[in-house]
């Protein structure tokens, strides 16, 4: 007896430990498939989130969400920018010179879009390309529009746009968060182009209480968006085109308690982009490469020392982990090299435990970074595709229709995703 006493002391005392232990542990992860208002920020400081972007030129269908869920996505951060609107003029907006209201036509539409990605089970991140006074470059002739960080009545006029939007959006279960502009670039009409840390403050500190104040402008839409909407999360890019080094400049977090901060990963970006392809190909990862005459080895340890910057700077202002997002990360396609790259990119991402993005997942116009293509050229032998049949497709906004494939390409993120969907369910 007194053995089976000692041994149901034990097993209490054990049963204690662990309820003890499981009290202190993580909360479990919430599901996609959530009904209620986004009241907190539950739903990023959860887990390490999993997405994709759909910048596309055509509104996303039903299949697509279901496509990206199936793979074991989590979140589509949407721009509606390329889309046809319902006035003629800029999507939502009309006149992004002069913005009154939301286009009703357009705002419907929208949506419907995000009621196929909650049906999918999909959470939403809304982004814009253009504001008020900063129309998206390639809507531009190219030019830079640089009057939002030239006048503030265009600050104005984008807490208003905002404003409005966030009503319409503020008890969408299915909206993750707002994310306020895409690759702000306050930095670029100075002919300055980001530097080092010190460099950036001391060029901030110049420009503060001007309409190139970023952390400023930020604060009136938040402010903006607060008095609409008290709970959904506002996800903000970083300075020079969201750059991890984007925040380095910023004073301080900004003064609400639901911010997500957003950095987007293609450094070095004359290796990663369409520009090494047109010059040949020659800068190759990992090694050594000659960028803008100067010499720089990118390896695994500089990949994960770039990450790390916008970590870095948010430990410093009190910032949680869970509030950082790599919200956009890449290579193009005909890289030889770019699933290493990647899989370099998303090993230090998964080791800091932060959400992330890839850009981009079934384009209906371009297929540079829509890596369920391979890595063949616009003539996609593999799929009986020629260079002629492909830029048709590309030309009418078709490429949606050319069958995709979890390819080797793909791989480093699919598995990713497929790994998670199996934790979820």
């Amino acid at each position: 007896m007194q053995g089976l006493r000692g041994l149901a002391i034990i097993f209490s005392a054990l049963l204690i430990c662990l309820f003890v232990a499981c009290a202190k542990s993580e909360p479990p992860p919430q599901s996609t498939e959530e009904t209620a208002p986004n009241s907190t920020m539950d739903y990023w400081d959860a887990k390490q989130r999993m997405g994709t972007n759909s910048f596309n030129n055509k509104p996303p269908s039903q299949q697509y969400f279901d496509a990206f869920a199936e793979y074991g996505g989590e979140w589509v951060r949407i721009s509606w920018t390329k889309w046809e609107s319902a006035s003629g003029g800029a999507f939502l907006m009309n006149d992004p010179s002069n913005y009154k209201s939301l286009v009703q036509e357009d705002l419907a539409l929208l949506k419907k879009v995000v009621a196929r990605a909650k049906a999918s089970g999909l959470k939403v991140v809304l982004t814009p390309l253009t504001l008020p006074g900063a129309i998206w470059t390639q809507h531009n002739n190219d030019e830079i529009d640089d009057r939002l960080y030239s006048d503030k009545k265009f600050w104005t006029q984008s807490a208003e746009f905002w404003s409005d939007l966030a009503n319409a959006f503020k008890d969408d279960p299915a909206v993750a968060a707002y994310n306020l502009i895409n690759e702000p670039t306050p930095e670029r009409p100075t002919a300055y182009e980001s530097g080092t840390t010190a460099q950036n403050i001391l060029w901030y500190e110049k420009q503060k209480g001007t309409a190139r104040d970023l952390p400023a402008f930020y604060n009136q839409l938040v402010t903006a968006i607060r008095r609409i909407d008290t709970q959904t999360p506002i996800m903000l890019d970083g300075g020079f085109f969201g750059n991890p080094e984007g925040f380095s400049y910023f004073p301080e977090a900004i003064e609400d308690e639901n911010i997500l901060y957003a950095f987007h990963m293609y450094k070095p970006w004359a290796a990663t982009s369409v520009w090494n392809i047109r010059h040949g190909s020659k800068l190759v990862y990992p090694g050594e490469m000659k960028i803008w005459g100067q010499t720089e080895i990118w390896d695994f340890e500089r990949v994960a020392k770039t990450i790390r910057q916008p970590l870095d700077w948010a430990e410093k202002k009190g910032i949680a982990r869970s509030r950082v997002v790599m919200s956009e990360f890449g290579c193009h396609r005909y890289l030889t090299w770019c699933p290493e790259y990647m899989e370099d990119v998303l090993t230090a991402a998964d080791a800091a435990n932060i959400h992330w993005a890839f850009y981009t997942f079934r384009s209906h116009n371009w297929g540079g970074m829509d890596y369920e293509l391979g890595g063949d050229r616009p003539s996609l032998t593999s799929m009986g595709v020629t260079a002629d049949a492909f830029w048709k497709l590309s030309s009418q906004n078709r490429l949606d229709e050319l069958p995709r494939s979890n390819t080797a390409l793909f791989k480093p993120i699919s598995r990713r995703l497929e790994e998670n969907k199996k934790v979820r369910e």
